[in-house]
């Protein structure tokens, strides 16, 4: 320590009474950093500056900086920062004070640190809150008490059509254009309402918006009272929810649930229909082969088949609301379909198509039979609403829809199938129902055509919506999921009989069905034997293969009424043997075997009902590949032993 820092220490000691007592105080005073004497001593130093600055006191007692004692005292602060290795935020001032004759400063400090951290906190929050506000999934307004907007988010910019710089202090119901409807009657009332409630206010049900861009929307607004630290009404805050798009939602599963009621209903109908069409259609075959030539009798015969075609359309309608219609689909282009539909449906008719079809429309997988019981609706449709006749616009094209864009669907690539008149379009009030079961417009409709429309497109895995416009025309819209498949190749068409040999199971439930399948097969060359229950049938199955005379062939009915059913029986027959051939026969489809038959273990399906050229085929084929397989299989055995 130096000889002078030694004397002023000495002289510290001897001091007045003055200074004395001054000393006695200054530890009370926290904001007190440093008293510095008229020659620039540090008479006393604040035991926080080893906590503020990483500094000793006791080394700097004594020190002079030699600082002139003039202005702020910014040159000691800087000093004081630039030998602290600590951070600190704080404000320093220099004061005189006055000791006996003597003029020394006092160097105070306010610390400000903490101050500035909760700063920066409450600028983050600020900014954290302000990005939460922009990314809430529903409209938020902020106003204050005389309704003015202050705030608005994305969402609610998107809703109103309105940006935060033209919202902000213009009134808010000038930003919402709301028809309000119970309980308040006006978006005023409810206002008033809400500046005046303690809680949380709905505005209430049937609250239309018109927005800037002149579309309308249902919204459900419900409105908060804001207050500051002071419990004082510092404005309101405005949630506005877009539920026209629930609402949407909310009516196609509410007809979807309409469809899956009737659905109930259409499969046992179909089912029963398709077993009686079965027995017809059966023995309306037997009877051709006993009439021989007479061509008076086989006209008769081709008019009751006729009927009966007609008759199983019926059934495959009813199907279509069943989880018995699932589709039985291949992958080809649409086009064709469409074009034939189309055509059919306009038979007679002062109406045209115009069709727009791209080149590069992709394939679809599709049943052919339901879409063309589709097209022939919505043209028949446009058809009827211009009684006068006119142009139908018939166009397809690739879309690659977006998360959302259309309800139900999933994002991807669909083909989309525009059918548009310029008829007398669908009154506002009836759009939302034309899709369901039983509602039609026409005096003399069914109410059933939409809604198998919508029904098959649903079992397609697409979706069927309509935009109209009354005295202007009606447009439907057919969403098709596009397919990553590659079309398989054409089969060729139905034959006449094809005879044969062999021996077969019947299991079926329904006698009538039984019986004649058995008849029909033992007429062309096969020996037959039908049961009626799971429990026949394996012990019949396994007798025969104990005997030696196995059966070449089984045919099973999917659905057995109080017994298992068809797959249930095929793993039974597989156990007494692997090799079994099946083919599987419903009326319906409860797991969808039908379309998927293969993945189910089945070799071929049969579809009630069938007349015997149908069966005589695929029986024959699936015999002839069998017994092809075991010749093979037994001259390859020879060759090894020899």
């Amino acid at each position: 320590m130096s000889k002078n820092a030694h004397a002023n220490r000495q002289e510290c000691h001897h001091s007045s009474t003055q200074e004395s007592r001054i000393f006695q105080l200054l530890p009370q005073f926290k904001d007190i950093l440093l008293l510095i004497d008229s020659n620039g001593i540090i008479r006393y130093v604040n035991p926080d500056v080893r906590r503020l600055f990483g500094l000793q006191p006791e080394k700097l007692i004594g020190s002079n900086f030699g600082i002139p004692m003039t202005g702020d005292g910014n040159a000691l602060i800087d000093i004081l920062r630039q030998n602290s290795n600590m951070p600190f935020l704080g404000d320093m001032h220099v004061n005189e004070v006055r000791v006996d004759d003597d003029i020394w400063y006092l160097l105070t400090i306010e610390n400000i640190s903490e101050q500035r951290r909760f700063e920066d906190f409450i600028v983050r929050e600020k900014h954290r809150l302000a990005a939460i506000l922009q990314d809430f999934g529903d409209g938020l307004i902020i106003i204050d008490n005389n309704g003015q907007v202050e705030l608005m988010n994305s969402m609610a910019e998107a809703l109103t059509g309105y940006s935060l710089p033209d919202a902000q202090g213009k009134h808010v119901e000038t930003i919402l254009q709301i028809e309000a409807g119970q309980p308040f009657g006006t978006f005023n009332k409810f206002l008033n309402h809400l500046f005046r409630s303690e809680k949380s206010v709905d505005l209430g049900a049937e609250a239309i918006m018109n927005s800037a861009s002149g579309e309308t929307i249902e919204v459900q607004v419900v409105g908060s009272g804001l207050t500051d630290p002071g419990q004082q009404r510092n404005g309101a805050s405005l949630i506005i929810r877009n539920v026209s798009t629930r609402r949407k939602l909310e009516a196609i599963m509410l007809r979807e649930d309409k469809l899956q009621s009737i659905g109930l209903l259409a499969s046992g109908l179909a089912h029963d229909m398709n077993n009686l069409l079965m027995g017809i259609l059966g023995n309306l075959s037997l009877t051709q082969i006993c009439v021989g030539d007479n061509e008076e009798a086989l006209a008769t015969l081709e008019r009751a088949e006729k009927a009966v075609e007609r008759a199983k359309q019926i059934s495959h309608k009813l199907l279509t609301f069943s989880k018995g219609g699932a589709p039985v689909k291949e992958t080809k282009s649409i086009v064709e379909s469409i074009r034939e539909s189309s055509g059919f449906a306009l038979s007679g008719s002062a109406s045209v198509c115009q069709f727009n079809f791209p080149h590069n429309l992709s394939l679809v997988d599709f049943d052919e039979t339901q879409i063309n019981q589709v097209f022939q609706n919505l043209v028949t449709n446009a058809d009827q609403a211009m009684p006068e006749g006119g142009l139908i616009e018939v166009s397809a094209e690739n879309v690659l829809l977006q998360t959302g864009e259309v309800p139900t669907l999933l994002p991807g690539k669909y083909v989309v199938v525009a059918v548009s008149d310029q008829g007398v379009g669908i009154p506002k009030e009836k759009l939302s129902r034309i899709f369901d079961p039983y509602f039609t417009t026409k005096d003399s409709g069914s109410g059933l055509g939409l809604a198998v429309c919508y029904s098959i497109l649903r079992k397609h895995g697409g979706f069927l919506k309509v935009e109209s416009q009354e005295n202007v025309g009606t447009t439907f819209l057919c969403y098709f999921p596009a397919s990553a498949s590659q079309p398989k190749k054409s089969t060729s068409k139905r034959k006449p009989v094809k005879y044969g040999g062999g021996k077969i199971l019947i299991v079926d439930d329904e006698y009538m069905v039984a019986e004649t399948t058995r008849i029909l097969l033992e007429k062309i060359g096969y020996n037959c034997c039908d049961v009626g229950g799971s429990q026949e049938a394996v012990e019949v199955f396994n007798e025969a293969i104990q005997i030696g005379e196995p059966f070449d062939l089984v045919i099973l009915d999917l659905t057995l009424p109080g017994d298992i059913g068809g797959e249930e029986i095929l793993g039974l027959l597989r156990q007494i043997d692997p090799k079994v051939k099946a083919i599987v026969s419903s009326g319906y489809s409860h797991k969808e075997v039908l379309a998927n038959y293969e993945q189910y273990g089945f070799n071929a399906i049969a579809a009630k009902p069938y007349d015997l050229a149908d069966i005589s085929h695929i029986v024959y084929d699936l015999i002839r590949k069998s017994r092809s397989n075991a010749h093979s299989q037994k001259r390859f055995a020879m060759k090894v032993a020899n």
